[in-house]
C-alpha cells in the first residue's frame, strides 16, 4: 500500500549518511536482523541484497518509503527500530 511521498533527494542523502554510521548496514545479514520485529518481519524477504553499504542504505530507503503497516510508514518504523538498536551511539 502506497501512502507516503518519496523523500526529496536532499533528505534521502541525509538519511543515507546517518544510516552508514550504523553497524546494521555493514552487510546484508546485519541489516536483516533489524527486520526481526512484528511490523517489519513480513517485509524481510523482499529486501534485496547489496554488495555495498551505500547501495544497501539507498535500497532499504527505496524499498520501505512507500510501504506502510497499520497506517504508519515502514520507513518510520524501521528508523525507530534502528534508533533503539543504536541507542548507545550518541552520533546517531
Amino acid at each position: 500500500m502506497s501512502m507516503s511521498k518519496k523523500l526529496s533527494s536532499r533528505v534521502r542523502d541525509m538519511c543515507v549518511d546517518v544510516l552508514l554510521k550504523c553497524d546494521s548496514f555493514k552487510n546484508d545479514r546485519y541489516l536483516r536482523t533489524v527486520f526481526d520485529v512484528q511490523y517489519l518481519s513480513a517485509f524481510k524477504n523482499g529486501l534485496k541484497q547489496f554488495d555495498d553499504p551505500k547501495e544497501r542504505a539507498l535500497g532499504t530507503i527505496e524499498y520501505l518509503q512507500d510501504k506502510s503497516s497499520d497506517g504508519t510508514s515502514l520507513l518510520t518504523i524501521f528508523l525507530e527500530e534502528l534508533k533503539l538498536i543504536n541507542k548507545e551511539d550518541p552520533s546517531l
